[in-house]
């Protein structure tokens, strides 16, 4: 990747007639000189993303340029893996300790009637 600017990588590509460029930077504060920071990309929070584009081939410089529409740029959360993989681990294992606790006592109150008739056989 090359570097724009301190913090911010960018990797151009051509392809097919199309530039494709990611644009890559830490999501905290950056800092320049003055004290100025950028915006700060949150999980979970809507941020209004638009790109100015410059066509050199037509004639653009400067303030003559096109620029994109607002789009809405949303940061999905971490996946939580304790809870996607562990909540339905800790739920079996859960049902599997009361099914094996309700057979044991299902067979031990069957063997005590078993014991009980028994001993009233006269």
């Amino acid at each position: 990747m090359a570097a724009y600017r301190e913090g911010i990588a960018l990797r151009p590509a051509w392809d097919e007639g199309r530039w494709r460029v990611l644009f890559k930077r830490p999501r905290g504060v950056n800092r320049d000189a003055n004290g100025d920071g950028d915006l700060v990309f949150r999980k979970g929070q809507f941020i209004p993303v638009s790109f100015a584009n410059w066509d050199g081939n037509n004639t653009e410089v400067g303030s003559k340029h096109t620029q994109t529409p607002w789009f809405w740029l949303l940061l999905p959360h971490e996946t939580n893996y304790s809870m996607v993989y562990g909540a339905p681990a800790g739920t079996s294992l859960g049902f599997l300790c009361a099914g094996a606790l309700l057979i044991w006592r299902m067979r031990r109150n069957n063997s005590d009637i078993n014991a009980s008739s028994d001993t009233d056989a006269p």
